[in-house]
């Protein structure tokens, strides 16, 4: 920092938006516009530096005063500065023996009243011995405001290591624009420990001044006569330091602030002379009304092009010296001209729109601080930047004439992020709050798609990058499109991209193109590796990772800036050849700053993940930064998806919800089966699970069995078909060919069934007992009572889909839980359906259940030759 602890603005408005060089020719030479002269009576000269030992700035110097006195007690104010400093190493050599302030020459004048240079206990008069040059230095120039300043620059001879400087200076005059009204802003702290600030105003009595002081100062009035002085004073102040990502906002300066209006009402009844409305020589309107079809009949229409032709044609360019400052030209001459800053641009668009009877009204606005000029002293000061405020069908239109051409209708662009501003307008007597409503669509949204290759040992990804850009943020890509061309624009994205993926390349330059609502810029990327670097795949969303904020681990004392679009939105949709098996998955973490929602599913061969960013704030409450910074990691892990191209699975799942639906069938089961063992005796179902030989034996004593036996049969055969079938279904899926499939098993189930009840009858005729077959099959019917009833429960602990059992299927992780419940079920039903057909086969022969298990032995020796060929067929 300059040893003048930061220059003062005496007049001027900030530039409005930064476009083209603005260059002009200088003047040959100056007229000097300084002179040597005596303090101004009624300021202090002298202060004790001694006392005031501050600690020493990373520049190699001690600040010890830093004092701003103002006397409006002449003809013309005076702005008095004393900066004293000490040299304590070399490094301070360079930065204190150079200062320089800054003045307007049309109406200010400098006078410099000591150069003083302290060197062991010696005061040396250092005026005559420095260099003095004056020079233009228009540090607006880029942004296309000229003001007209001089900047003069004190270059100071024989500095050294150890020497206190001491140097005065006053700056006489005022802006005329403020028509002997009085207001001024100085900074309270600098980026340097400093021990003494003073900040003084000698006024008249009678003269209304209102002020407003930085905390920690101590401030006091006294009266001499007519004149009153106030004083804000503070020793010893530390260093200011600003964190990173501070909302511009902010001040962590603090404000020392006079002003002698009131209240906004004493700001609007200045300012509205200032502004014409209509237009006094209408000769350069007349072409201009033509040209852009300015019709009362058509004012909607008729707005849209006024807005559109002072927007795009008439460039911004300022020349604000003198009471242009805060003055705007008339709006004939900013026509004529078709340039002007953005109080001209705005006072040409006031007056073509009240062509067409539309009431439009100037609202000044601070570009940075925003809605934190309420909290500002009424002032003309507070204000940098001039909009529009029209009636229109009934609602209100804010309208920045600086921005690029604007787009699409008013209620399609973007709102206007100024928070509060002031209508310049009879009646107008507080700050008004600007909307700045929640866009219906993201104002950027990324479609982007990746396609995934393996090929061996070779991995690959070909990425395709469609972007939409809405309402401001079109402007600046729309813009470097046109400058720099999609060369230079793609080698720009190609390196951004080559942070999130090493290696990277692009074959193709982008592609950029306007489109209905939205400016489009489409991009292409490959990359590829080996399986040896790598196997993981990370799925960045890197346009929401850049809105994000940075949040340090440490106490913050400021509030955080929040960056990018109200309303953003990234979907990648990845596609992989062996498709994928991911659940679906949706989060969101929302807070009172903003909002983020991620959706994961999966389409068909693509993996879809879509993620929107909600902005409802510009800004975080130092305060609220601690609260939100879990939630703000939280996105940041949410904003990469990692998929395995070569995954190794997990045996089995260890997710609850996997295991939820297959463990809740078995209690269900049991209590099922609970049922039954109480209705044993009643219904011959429930007998044939816990008392098969009694129930067939009751059959028997009735007359025969029952002739639910046979359809029990068919059950058990449209059981088994049900489960062959699904397994079938999952590798075909035309319905003919399963209707064909299902047939074909019911068929060829019978004739097993058949078969095995031919074997059986077989073998208890080798073990001289002759059964008929018809009683044999109902009375294996009968025993299949277990066999269904446990299948049943097992086809719902797979939630009826049989794809787990596919010959030629792979169960994930996630279905394994429910086929271990619906084996270990069916293995279960098997072996109680043995035990009820060697009963029901005993009771039916009238034999021990020793000799019906040694006929069930014999027929199932007879059919194990078959069966092994069928399974050696089938593999």
């Amino acid at each position: 920092m300059k040893a003048t602890l930061g220059k003062r603005r005496y007049s001027g408005v900030a530039g409005c938006l930064a476009l083209l060089a603005w260059a002009i020719g200088l003047p040959a030479a100056f007229a000097q516009g300084y002179r040597f002269a005596p303090d101004p009576p009624g300021v202090v000269s002298a202060f004790q530096v001694e006392s005031d030992q501050p600690a020493t700035a990373s520049d190699g110097i001690k600040y010890l005063v830093a004092a701003d006195q103002v006397l409006l007690t002449g003809a013309r104010p005076v702005w008095h500065r004393t900066i004293s400093y000490r040299v304590v190493d070399e490094r301070g050599l360079e930065e204190g023996g150079q200062f320089s302030l800054t003045y307007q020459p049309t109406y200010q004048q400098v006078e410099i009243h000591a150069i003083d240079v302290v060197r062991d206990g010696q005061r040396l008069d250092r005026r005559q011995a420095s260099r003095i040059d004056e020079l233009r230095r228009e540090s607006d120039l880029e942004s296309r405001l000229l003001d007209g300043r001089l900047t003069v620059t004190v270059t100071i001879p024989d500095l050294r290591v150890g020497d206190t400087v001491t140097y005065r200076y006053s700056v006489i005059g005022d802006n005329p624009v403020f028509k002997g009204g009085y207001h001024d802003s100085y900074s309270a702290r600098f980026g340097v420990p400093l021990g003494h600030r003073l900040v003084s105003f000698r006024y008249p009595q009678t003269l209304s001044l209102q002020s407003r002081v930085a905390d920690g100062f101590e401030t006091t009035q006294r009266d001499e006569g007519n004149t009153r002085t106030l004083e804000a004073s503070m020793r010893n102040l530390a260093a200011v330091s600003e964190e990173e990502n501070t909302p511009s906002s902010y001040n962590p300066y603090g404000r020392i602030e006079v002003s002698t209006a009131t209240d906004w009402r004493d700001v609007v009844g200045w300012a509205l002379p200032l502004y014409p409305r209509t237009f006094v020589d209408r000769s350069e309107l007349m072409a201009a009304s033509s040209r852009l079809r300015l019709d009362r009949a058509d004012p909607m229409g008729s707005a849209l092009r006024a807005v559109a032709f002072v927007q795009g044609e008439v460039r911004y360019t300022g020349l604000d010296m003198g009471t242009n400052s805060h003055a705007p030209n008339r709006p004939e001459l900013v026509l004529a001209r078709r340039f002007g800053d953005c109080k001209d641009k705005a006072t040409l668009l006031i007056a073509l729109l009240s062509e067409v009877g539309i009431p439009a009204d100037p609202v000044l606005v601070n570009t940075e601080q925003k809605a934190a000029v309420a909290g500002r002293l009424p002032s003309p000061l507070a204000f940098n930047h001039v909009i529009v405020r029209a009636r229109l069908q009934g609602r209100d239109i804010w309208i920045d004439p600086t921005l690029e051409r604007e787009r699409g209708d008013f209620q399609s662009r973007r709102s206007l992020p100024f928070g509060y501003g002031l209508p310049i307008q009879a009646g107008a007597t507080a700050l008004v709050r600007i909307p700045d409503l929640l866009p219906d669509a993201p104002q950027v949204d990324v479609h982007q798609s990746i396609k995934l290759g393996v090929n061996g040992e070779q991995l690959s990804a070909d990425f395709a990058v469609a972007t939409d850009y809405r309402q401001g943020f079109a402007d600046d890509v729309r813009k470097a499109f046109s400058m720099d061309g999609p060369e230079k624009v793609g080698k720009n994205y190609l390196n951004y991209m080559q942070g999130y993926y090493e290696g990277l390349r692009a074959p193709a330059m982008p592609n950029a193109g306007e489109r209905e609502a939205s400016f489009n810029v489409q991009e292409q990327y490959r990359l590829d590796w080996k399986k040896s670097e790598a196997t993981v795949f990370g799925i960045v969303f890197f346009q929401i990772l850049d809105w994000l904020p940075k949040i340090a681990d440490q106490e913050r004392h400021s509030p955080l800036a929040l960056g990018g679009p109200r309303y953003g939105r990234q979907t990648i949709r990845t596609t992989l050849a062996d498709g994928w098996s991911i659940d679906p998955q949706q989060d969101r973490i929302a807070t009172a700053f903003f909002r983020f929602e991620r959706s994961v599913s999966v389409d068909g061969s693509e993996l879809v993940i879509v993620s929107t960013w909600q902005r409802y704030a510009d800004e975080i409450p130092a305060a609220e930064v601690a609260k939100i910074r879990h939630e703000v990691a939280r996105i940041r892990e949410l904003l990469q998806y990692d998929v395995d191209l070569e995954p190794e699975s997990p045996w089995l799942s260890s997710k609850p919800r996997d295991w939820l639906w297959p463990l809740a069938v078995l209690p269900l089961t049991i209590l099922l089966l609970g049922v039954a063992w109480l209705l044993r005796r009643r219904f011959a179902l429930a007998g044939m699970l816990y008392r098969p030989r009694v129930t067939v034996q009751g059959f028997m004593a009735r007359g025969g069995i029952g002739a639910l036996g046979a359809i029990l049969v068919w059950c058990a055969i449209a059981m088994d078909a049900s489960f062959e079938l699904g397994s079938r279904a999952t590798n075909e899926s035309r319905p003919e060919l399963l209707a064909g499939l299902a047939l074909v098993l019911l068929v060829g189930l019978g004739v097993r069934w058949f078969i095995w009840v031919g074997a059986t009858q077989l073998a208890f005729r080798l073990l001289g007992q002759r059964l008929a077959f018809g009683s044999l099959w109902r009375v294996s019917g009968w025993a299949s009572v277990p066999m269904i009833a446990l299948s049943l429960a097992a086809a719902a602990a797979l939630k009826f889909d049989f794809s787990s059992l596919a010959d030629k299927g792979v169960p994930t992780p996630a279905q394994l839980p429910g086929l271990i419940i619906a084996v270990a079920l069916m293995a279960a039903g098997i072996a109680w359906t043995l035990v009820a057909m060697i009963n029901g086969y005993a009771a039916l022969a009238g034999i021990r259940r020793r000799r019906a298990l040694a006929a069930w032995a014999i027929a199932s020796a007879f059919l194990l030759p078959f069966a092994i060929l069928f399974f050696v067929l089938k593999a």
